[in-house]
């Protein structure tokens, strides 16, 4: 998967990063939750979170590991 343009943020001090992309704030806490904002519904926002973003962190890692 292509990895979509966009703004990072990075707050070491919280340990947080957030990812501007598909027209979305994306948020990775240390707690392993993450924030999707700007989407309609929580069904879209599952659907994000499985349909694409759960591909782009999968990829990192495999990348990171390799």
């Amino acid at each position: 998967m292509q990895t979509p343009s966009g703004k990072v943020n990075y707050l070491q001090d919280e340990n947080k990063i957030t990812l501007r992309m598909f027209n979305r704030n994306v948020t990775l806490f240390p707690t392993k939750k993450i924030g999707v904002t700007n989407t309609p519904n929580i069904d879209l926002a599952h659907e994000f979170l499985n349909e694409i973003l759960k591909s782009l962190i999968n990829d990192a890692n495999k990348d990171k590991e390799n």
